[in-house]
């Protein structure tokens, strides 16, 4: 593809000068009058086709014939009658109008010319590549990006088969597909004006995945096939790689002794994520407390333990530094269990805190064995300080670490 230089309006301009040249010798024989009827419209038309520079050019060579006519016409005012025939203002007229349809006509040529140069632009510096192909699925023109896509040099798509970018394995559907579409007897609208996806061929024999969107339009009493593609192997291989992140951390989430959560500092402690292992330690659906569904977290936190929770995790945060603390909640069942929390403020690249993250265990078992060992040593020792003998205990350093009250 090139780029096509505007054409300079200098046959217009040749067309004007050899008009005004007819209408000058036409004035002589019809008189000044007219012919400076007729030069003010030409002026004006002169400025709207050709510009302002040779425009004014124009006016200045108008105003300079005018001149002639008019000493031409004080010289022989007395002996020329300024009357003219109809067939003689017919004349003029239809050259004039001759001249405003030549005009026209450049213009608009200019105007194509240009809208064609931009195109072409626009087609040369697009990322996307763009195909054209005829109704027989023949390439008749690509840009740049799209032969860079499959590995052509310039030029070197022009006359494929669209089924040569293709894996040997789709041709055959591809084609009669089109075959299809062009017969009548498949509904174009599920392909046009659509964007799919399908796999690409490299000029080296490779695949990738490619975009595209497939439009119709007519040019030269054809139908022809506009195709924008889009090679999306970086986007799909991004998608997979955080597929792949995803799993592993929900794999790592549902593995671990309790709930992972993220949560917004308000006074519901409202629930942006809680991953699986809610279930077990709270006897709620992940789902149930995400965004206050169905309760609050703040709800299950033992009514006795809210205030010193709120208050040691706003403390944290407000000095920057994670939490970590023991309370008691209410599963849904009614049950009371303990739970071991640490958490640290997630803060935004403003400062300010966008949520909080953090784990929480079920340590039920370990403070029942603790409750259990107090109350062992309380018996323990009620034992001992009833005996009317004397008890005691040391270590290697013969330092007394027990002794009864005997």
């Amino acid at each position: 593809m090139h780029l096509t230089p505007r054409p300079r309006p200098f046959i217009s301009l040749g067309i004007l000068a050899a008009i005004v040249m007819i209408s000058l010798l036409e004035s002589f024989h019809v008189g000044g009058a007219v012919l400076s009827m007729g030069f003010v419209p030409l002026v004006a038309v002169a400025f709207i086709a050709l510009g302002r520079r040779s425009g004014l050019l124009f006016s200045i060579l108008c105003t300079a014939i005018m001149g002639i006519d008019h000493l031409y016409h004080w010289l022989v005012a007395e002996n020329i009658t300024l009357a003219m025939s109809v067939e003689r203002l017919l004349a003029l007229g239809s050259i004039w109008l001759m001249a405003l349809l030549l005009i026209w006509r450049e213009r608009m040529h200019v105007a194509l010319e240009d809208s064609r140069a931009q195109n072409e632009a626009i087609l040369m510096t697009a990322t996307d590549g763009i195909l054209t192909a005829d109704a027989e699925g023949r390439i008749v023109s690509a840009n740049p990006a799209a032969e860079e896509m499959f590995g052509y040099p310039s030029g070197g798509l022009s006359g494929l088969a669209l089924e040569e970018l293709m894996p040997a394995a789709q041709r055959a559907e591809h084609h009669a597909a089109l075959t299809e579409m062009l017969d009548g007897r498949r509904d174009g609208a599920a392909v046009v004006g659509t964007t799919r996806t399908f796999e690409g061929q490299h000029r080296d024999g490779s695949t990738f995945p490619v975009e595209v969107t497939v439009s119709v339009f007519h040019a030269g009493g054809r139908q022809l096939f506009s195709a924008v593609m889009r090679d999306v192997s970086e986007r799909r291989e991004a998608e997979q790689r955080l597929r792949e992140s995803q799993r592993t951390l929900s794999t790592l989430l549902s593995n671990l002794p309790g709930m992972a959560y993220r949560c917004l500092p308000d006074e519901n402690w409202t629930m942006l994520f809680v991953s699986q292992g809610c279930l077990a330690l709270t006897g709620y659906e992940p789902h149930d407390l995400m965004q206050n569904r169905t309760t609050t977290y703040a709800r299950l936190i033992y009514p006795d333990d809210r205030q010193r929770v709120a208050e040691t995790v706003m403390q944290c945060v407000r000095d920057d530094t994670s939490y970590q603390l023991e309370y008691r909640i209410v599963r849904a069942n009614g049950d009371i269990r303990w739970v071991w929390e640490q958490g640290r403020a997630v803060r935004g690249g403003s400062g300010s805190i966008r949520c909080l993250e953090g784990l929480v265990i079920d340590i039920t078992p370990q403070k029942r064995i603790e409750e259990a060992l107090r109350e062992s040593e309380a018996r323990f020792r009620n034992i001992a300080d009833s005996t009317p003998i004397m008890i005691w205990a040391s270590g290697l350093d013969m330092g007394i670490t027990f002794a009864n009250l005997g």
